[in-house]
């Protein structure tokens, strides 16, 4: 059997939509490797504030406390729980801490209500809870927005 015809005008043309894919691309690529050169972790008072402000305004706050030995980075667990809980139509917000010891764990901040630290796997497994607390505080925030509005 013969060998194909790199020369061949599908060949040229598949050549052609990969350099312009590349060219695409490669702007994204070097916007992403300087944010993730930037610094991403906060000291755990700020993360705790930040995640616990974030939430009084209808979302939820995450913290990533990322220990050592992780395959995975905090980063890439963080928004795994923030995609996850905007798919169940619930705006969420990381956080990442570095840690001592080892491993990853999840804290959830709704309000002045914290569920965790705890493992990811067992963070992974309360997520339908977060979403019930979440969405059990927005009705109560709008029963009392209703109410102060009927006291007028």
């Amino acid at each position: 059997m013969a060998a194909p015809d790199v020369n061949s005008s599908f060949s040229k043309s598949a050549k052609a939509g990969l350099l312009a894919l590349a060219m695409v691309a490669m702007p994204f690529a070097a916007a992403n490797d300087a944010q993730a050169q930037q610094p991403t972790s906060y000291p755990l008072s700020e993360a705790t504030r930040a995640a616990r402000d974030y939430s009084a305004n209808g979302g939820v706050g995450i913290v990533v406390y990322n220990g050592r030995g992780n395959s995975i980075s905090p980063e890439e667990i963080g928004q795994s729980f923030v995609d996850e809980l905007k798919n169940r139509k619930v705006k969420a917000r990381n956080f990442i801490v570095n840690a001592n010891g080892e491993g990853m764990a999840i804290s959830y901040h709704i309000g002045k209500v914290t569920e965790g630290p705890k493992p990811v796997s067992a963070a992974a497994s309360t997520i339908g809870d977060i979403v019930k607390l979440r969405q059990t505080g927005d009705k109560v925030l709008a029963q009392n927005s209703s109410i102060a509005t009927i006291g007028r």
